[in-house]
């Protein structure tokens, strides 16, 4: 799947051009594959795999392409690159130069991954057909405890999204999960593996950083996120024995 960065893989690349060293929060880890669903491997669900949409007004043909290239905002000329590289793996390798890199990306990059996922399944008829065909969890086949978790939640909240009879307690579940994630990230290392290790259950954080988009505390972290869970506890109670929540 689409790393935000480099893993221990060696491609041969000349090292003035690339930086080795893998700064995902979990650690160093092989990267990419597809995922297996009810028992089943789909290729399709492969950021790597090649496909069509479009953003921005330009076709990309791949999620990692799109991916990759955000990376370099300020550098068009770098960001066409990417989206006319022959291949996913080229257009990753070329992801990992660090000059003109995004100093703000890992506040973003999921994001990124959601919005490039999105417009890949929603615009193809045959890519959304694949993931609407699935029911159980998203299990992703990358080695990067990070990328594993939110691209298994990403393509999980793609999926109900797409669908015409949607669960909305699970998207709002998934939701809440990037959420916790985007406010994580602004906050520091520590929470964003918090996070992510909740995530990767499935459940939310015990405790959830409220910031402000300049990083700071906006409100007592613990009673903003406790009062969400409680208020969720009591729908589930409510629902549980048919009564109203308060």
């Amino acid at each position: 799947f689409g790393s935000s960065h480099l893993g221990p893989r060696h491609l041969g690349s000349s090292p003035a051009q690339l930086d080795t060293t893998d700064r995902s929060p979990l650690g160093s880890v092989a990267m990419g594959g597809p995922c297996m669903v009810d028992g089943s491997v789909r290729p399709e669900l492969d950021n790597f795999k090649q496909c069509s949409f479009e953003i921005d007004g330009k076709t990309w043909p791949s999620a990692e392409h799109y991916f990759q290239s955000c990376k370099y905002p300020n550098d068009e000329a770098h960001r066409e690159s990417i989206r006319q590289a022959e291949s996913a793996m080229n257009a990753w390798r070329m992801g990992q130069r660090r000059e003109g890199f995004n100093t703000q990306w890992d506040q973003i990059s999921v994001d990124v991954m959601y919005k490039a996922n999105f417009a890949k399944f929603s615009q193809s008829g045959e890519f959304r057909r694949v993931l609407l065909s699935t029911e159980g969890p998203i299990q992703s086949l990358d080695g990067n405890p990070f990328w594993k978790t939110w691209n298994e939640v990403v393509l999980e909240r793609v999926r109900e999204e797409l669908r015409d009879s949607k669960n909305e307690q699970l998207l709002q579940q998934r939701i809440e999960l990037m959420d916790a994630w985007r406010s994580a990230a602004k906050v520091g290392t520590a929470e964003v593996n918090a996070a992510t290790a909740s995530a990767a259950q499935r459940v939310a954080p015990a405790s959830r950083p409220c910031a402000t988009s300049a990083g700071t505390p906006l409100v007592d972290s613990s009673r903003c996120w406790c009062w969400s869970r409680l208020r969720l506890c009591c729908d589930r109670i409510a629902r549980r024995f048919g009564a109203s929540s308060p």
